[in-house]
Parts: C-alpha cells; structure tokens; sequence
C-alpha cells in the first residue's frame, strides 16, 4: 500500500514493532482522503501488541495469505475484532499464486472464517472478502475502496480545534534524542510546544515528527505521529494528552500516582479484609475504582508481577507453589513492545521445577551497572537489537556475566526457553540394545575354594557389551537391575562382545542366582533435557 518493505527491513524480514502509515487516497476517494493502518507484528509472541491495535483502530483487515489459509494468529485477531465489535474486512494476500484455483481457494477460506464465527458476504455475510497481490498490486485499489466505504458509513469525526489527544503504540530511547513516543492522534490537535500527560510520565513536545520522518508543527486525527520531549517512556497502550502547562501535568501525574497508591493501599486491605471481615479495604476500592484507567491497570500488573516474583524466590522447600530452581534474567530492548512480549512468552512457560524471573527490563544500552547486578544474582543478559561499547563485552567476561545478543524476536524467545530448559532437571533414558535367554547355570571354582555360577545364554536380540548395564528378569518380573557384567566368555575366550546368534557364559557383579529361561537385557541410560 505505500510501496515500500518494512518487514524486509527488519532483523529476520519480519515486524517486529507495532507502526502506523498513512495511505493518501486521491479525488477518486472523494472527501475521505487518507487513510491510516496501524501495523502489527504477525508473529505468535506479539499477542498484547495486537490486541492493542484492535483496541485502537475503527476497522480492521484481517490479513490472511491464500497458501496458509487461516493461522492461529488469525483466530486469535478475528477473536479479538469480535470481542471489541470492530468492524472486519478480510485481504487474502498471494492471489496471484492461485490463478488456477481462485474459487476453490476463497471457498476453503470462507469455510475456515466461518468456524471462527466471521461469516464473509459470499456467504450471507457482512464481512467483505478482498483478494489483493502485494507482488503486483491487483486488488490495492478494491481494498482502498472497500475500506473508504465502511468508514463512510461510520461517519468518522473528531473536533481538531480542542487539545490533542492521542494513543501510544510503541516507545523507545533514541541517542540524542531521549524518549521518542510513536502515536495516533484520536481527537483534536497534536501541536509542537504543548505539555502532554501520558500514564504517569510527562513532557513538553519538542518535536513532532510524521511516519516519513519529516517534523511537523501539528497533527491532526487519524494521523500518526512520533512524539519527542517525554521525560520517560509509557506503556503501549496508554491515552497522551495535552494539558495547559507543565504545573497541570506535574499535579496530574501525582494525582495518579496518589491514586494507584490508594488503589494498591485498598487490594491489601481487601486481601485482609477476607480474612477478618472488615469491609473498609472494599469501600475505599469502590471508592476509586473510576481512577483505575490503562496507565493504572499496567503499573498495578507490573507491581504485581515484581511481587509475585519475589515471593516464589522466598518460598521454601514444602511451600506451596515453591520451585526448585529460579532462573533470573536481566533485559535490555530498543522499545518496550518487546518487554512485554517476553513478560507473556515467561507467563506462558511451565513453572513446575524451574521459573524464568525477570529481574529487571529496560529500553536502551547494557551499562556496568546491568554487569554488577548480573553478577550479584546470576542473571543472564538478553539484549534485543541494541549496540553497546566492545568494553562492555571485555567486562561482561571479565565478571563472568553470560550476555546474549539478539536482532530476531523469535530468536530471543527461544533462547530464553533453552536456558530454562537448562536449568530443568534431566530425564532419565533407557535403551535396551540387546537380550540373551539363559540356557544353564554353569558352576565354577574361584579362589579360597568358592563357588559361583555364570549364566549360559543365547544372544536372542541386539549385542551385549561389557560397558552396558544389565537386568535379571523372570517370569516377566525383574529380579535385579543396573548391574554391571563382570566378565563375558564366548566358549572360552574373553571377549567385550557377543551379537545376536551367539553363545555366551556370562557372569554379572552382585548376582548368581540364575535359571533356565530366565532373561538377560542389557540397556544404555541417558539424561535427557525435558521439553518444555
């Protein structure tokens, strides 16, 4: 649509950061002129960041590629867009691969929509169904068409004379610059100069730039807009809003804060109040549960989270829910999409014997102080395309820090599923690589007039070894199990090894006790790593 390949651009060809473009759409479009997409990453590890863009947007297209039909991540949008009641048009992608089969092809996808509760007009729906070709461009201009129409008929207005507001999609810290916040103005004016609210950081816009990079004086709605002047980085998600002055947005700010404190103040009380019966925690929650908006519901969660996580590295032996082994980690990103990509991939994994505990996420470069604290808790450092000095690596195995690198998000995940699948105790395998039935039991003299019996077999299966491990059975049951062999004959010569066919006497460390028909296996054992 705007001619251009952002995901080709990114690390792995794939978009790895939630964006917005805008597509101007001619006289052909009549008063509707242009036309933002906010773009989400496809990939399964950026659920929050499309459950974020289905919040934010007026309509949303569902992206489906005709050779893969619909993916998980498909279900998981249509879901959302049915959740939300935002309103559908699906884009099957690659049509130019399916000349030949075009029909077949729309009828196997409407099957699929249709089980996820999207029912496309082919088919009695509302839903409309567009086949596009991003290679050569048939369909763009249907699509553009078929999107301008739905939005004419949502009668889409905003007031661009009040103060701007907007929605953050991502945030990162750029050198030189400081925080740089990537927007969409929602209602009113976005201006340069003006003081802006965002969760519980603050700013003054000092530039405003639009999604070719040029800076702009204002942004007006339906617009993106990369907003410069933030004291810190806010989550994604959170509302930004103009405010008269920086006084208005420090006594905001600390309004919030006040308010997230009683909100916190009032979940423990509640907790308490459960088990004492006072219901003041309950009155002062209902007191203040209007206060709770985005930017409080994040903060409470990331609270929350630090916790829980020092709670589980407290509990003890025969706690409940005490894991044996924590594997804590430290991450450092380029914007904070990223964090909270890692935060679910780290809440879906198992937490039975081991759990991964993030100590601590930021946006920007490893520093020696990343190091020190690395180094007093053992924590494993995860940086997601971000460049740091060489002397940052030279300290790192200095201080014996282990440092892991990635540019690909899926990459990085799978890393940090290895190293908690490092820290899991192993499995033990066995491997049976050979059986032998036993014919007799054959007496024979040892030193100081002793007796003992070795074992006369008949290899039925596999090769038995000096180096394997042995178990006895009969009847079916085991006798006696992980010896090892004392000594192996093949007529009377001491061999290491007898392979199926083969007669053998056989005599194991431990045991003598044998009887006709009694069975010898003989196994390997290995640990293995569990998987997740």
């Amino acid at each position: 649509l705007r001619k251009s390949k952002v995901a080709a651009s990114e690390a792995g060809g794939i978009t790895q950061r939630i964006g917005a473009f805008s597509v101007e759409l001619g006289k052909k479009f009549g008063s509707q002129s242009a036309m933002t997409f906010i773009d989400t990453p496809g990939h399964a590890a950026f659920s929050n960041m499309r459950s974020r863009g289905s919040e934010l947007t007026d309509l949303l297209v569902l992206v489906v590629a005709a050779d893969d039909g619909v993916r998980p991540q498909t279900v998981e949008v249509a879901q959302l867009a049915l959740k939300n009641n935002v309103p559908l048009v699906v884009a099957v992608t690659k049509m130019d691969m399916h000349e030949h089969d075009k029909d077949e092809v729309i009828k196997r996808l409407g099957d699929e929509l249709l089980n996820q509760g999207i029912v496309v007009e082919s088919m009695g729906g509302d839903t409309p169904m567009v086949c596009v070709s991003g290679k050569t461009g048939e369909g763009l201009d249907a699509l553009k068409e078929t999107i301008a129409l739905h939005a004419e008929m949502m009668d889409l207005r905003a007031d661009t004379a009040l103060a701007g507001e907007a929605i953050v999609l991502e945030a990162n810290m750029a050198r030189g610059v400081g925080a740089q916040v990537d927007t969409i103005v929602k209602w009113g004016t976005l201006k340069q100069g003006s003081f802006v609210v965002c969760g519980l950081e603050y700013g003054k816009i000092r530039a405003l730039v639009d999604e070719s990079g040029k800076r702009v004086k204002q942004v007006t709605p339906g617009r993106p807009a990369r907003v410069i002047g933030m004291k810190g980085l806010p989550e994604g998600g959170v509302a930004l809003l103009s405010v008269e002055s920086e006084e208005r947005a420090k006594e905001v700010v600390a309004a919030r804060q006040a308010m997230l404190d009683w909100d916190l103040m009032a979940t423990a009380e509640e907790e308490e109040a459960e088990t004492t019966g006072n219901g003041y925690g309950q009155r002062r929650r209902r007191k203040f549960a209007g206060a709770r908006r985005k930017w409080a519901q994040v903060e409470v969660r990331r609270r929350e989270a630090a916790e829980e996580a020092k709670r589980v590295a407290a509990l003890s032996p025969g706690d409940e829910g005490y894991v044996a082994n924590v594997v804590p980690i430290i991450v450092k990103t380029d914007s904070v999409g990223v964090i909270s990509a890692i935060d679910e991939l780290i809440a879906s994994l198992p937490s039975d014997e081991a759990v991964i505990k993030r100590i601590t996420a930021a946006v920007g470069p490893v520093t020696s102080s990343d190091l020190a604290m690395a180094q007093a808790t053992g924590a494993t450092i995860y940086a997601f395309n971000i460049k740091h000095p060489s002397s940052i690596d030279h300290e790192a195995l200095q201080k014996e820090v282990s440092l892991r690198q990635h540019r690909v998000v899926y990459s990085l995940l799978d890393d940090i599923k290895e190293l908690l699948q490092e820290n899991l105790d192993g499995v033990v395998q066995q491997e049976v690589v050979g059986s032998a039935e036993v014919i007799q039991s054959i007496p024979i003299s040892r030193a100081g007039r002793q007796t003992a019996n070795i074992a006369g077999c008949k290899v039925t299966s596999g090769s038995l070894n000096m180096q394997a491990k042995y178990r006895l059975l009969r009847d079916g049951e085991t006798v006696i199990e992980n010896v090892d062999m004392e000594s192996m004959r093949h007529f009377q010569q001491k061999v290491s090894e007898v392979t199926k066919g083969q007669e053998c006497g056989l005599q194991l460390v431990g045991t003598d006790d044998f009887q006709p028909g009694d069975v010898l296996e003989a196994y390997t054992t290995k640990v293995v790593k569990k998987e997740l």
